[in-house]
């Protein structure tokens, strides 16, 4: 169980980093920076620093855009909210101190990751080598364990979906069923879980990502479509984070 001033921090937590997923997911793709003015989601106009929690406005304040007069995104408040229910669930998995804020700030970055991915396919580096760098650096202090098993966890993540990734190229001849940043999202995971943690999330993502191809080849009726892994392999990460 989490105490009650635990849980109201974390709370706290979540949501001020829901709110800064939401800004990085809009601000990257759209203005090329990790951070700038909230951006309106309807048609990508300014809106006030006040405006920069998507949950408080859809609870009334800052609602309407000042331009466009849209509310805010469901998909952002839902971003929000979900960042804060993976504060309060590592809440449960960590003790309180230095490892619970760092996964925490994991979860973060893999939250960013998941948005961008979903809606743009695409995985920017700043996000991903940065996050390796982190998770290198942190490894003492994190599920990992240590320097050693936190680079090697990178490396299988990043050989494994290397491997991955030229097996889809000669199966769909030329084409790419699997994105070259889901390379970099795998050595993530592995430079956050370390060894052996890198097998639970990878096995996670590639089981969600399973289920989200089949939908996917579903719903197209083709087989050649874009699978979509990264958004799972966020998912296994923080699966991993959760079960240490």
């Amino acid at each position: 169980m989490v105490d009650p001033l635990t849980l109201a921090v974390l709370v706290g937590a979540g949501l001020l980093a829901g709110a800064l997923v939401t800004l990085v997911a809009r601000a990257l793709p759209v203005r090329g920076r990790l951070l700038s003015r909230p951006i309106c989601a309807a048609q990508e106009c300014g809106l006030p620093w006040p405006a920069a929690s998507q949950t408080a406005r859809a609870l009334g304040f800052q609602r309407a855009c000042p331009t466009c007069g849209a509310g805010p995104s469901r998909s952002d408040v839902l971003f929000e909210l979900g960042t804060v229910g993976v504060f309060v669930a590592l809440g449960l998995a960590w003790p309180p101190g230095l490892s619970l804020a760092l996964h925490c700030a994991f979860a973060t970055v893999l939250m960013v990751i998941l948005a961008i991915d979903l809606r743009h396919r695409e995985v920017y580096l700043v996000l991903g080598i940065g996050g390796i760098v982190l998770a290198l650096a942190a490894a003492p202090f994190s599920m990992s364990g240590s320097w050693f098993s936190a680079l090697v966890g990178s490396l299988i993540g990043a050989l494994s979906f290397g491997g991955l990734y030229v097996l889809g190229r000669v199966m769909y001849r030329g084409g790419e069923p699997l994105g070259t940043g889901d390379i970099t999202i795998a050595a993530l995971l592995g430079a956050m879980a370390g060894f052996p943690g890198v097998f639970t999330a990878l096995l996670v993502g590639i089981f969600a990502g399973g289920i989200g191809a089949a939908i996917v080849l579903l719903s197209s009726r083709s087989r050649k479509v874009y699978m979509p892994y990264g958004p799972a392999l966020c998912v296994g990460g923080l699966w991993a984070m959760l079960v240490r």
